[in-house]
């Protein structure tokens, strides 16, 4: 799963299907921890290595949370199947240091 496209998939949810419920919970924590990804991977390099794996390591256990909770909200539930299938190669930039193109509006209000 594309970065681009999951961000993209948050606003489309928003803008035009079912945010009632857990939605708006469940969207707050995504893209924080979304953003909190970007901030990392933009210091790789500048922190000394146990303090950026340290990051990394809270970040995939900030993912496995989200995964595990119990979401009622339908978008919300298909979007975990979705992260979960995709769990392992979602945060892949973090190890390479290359973030992957962002949409405009996002990569600047990182």
């Amino acid at each position: 799963m594309c970065l681009a496209h999951l961000l993209r998939e948050l606003k489309t949810v928003e803008k035009y299907k079912d945010t009632t419920g857990d939605w708006p919970d469940f969207a707050k924590k995504l893209k924080r921890l979304l953003r909190d990804a970007i901030r990392l991977v933009r210091r790789y390099g500048q922190l000394p290595d146990a303090s950026y794996a340290s990051r990394r390591a809270r970040i995939d256990g900030r993912l496995g949370q989200l995964i595990n909770a119990a979401w009622t909200n339908r978008q919300a539930r298909r979007l975990i199947k979705r992260l979960r299938r995709h769990q392992d190669d979602l945060f892949t930039y973090l190890t390479t240091g290359q973030l992957p193109p962002l949409p405009r509006k996002t990569a600047s209000s990182g």
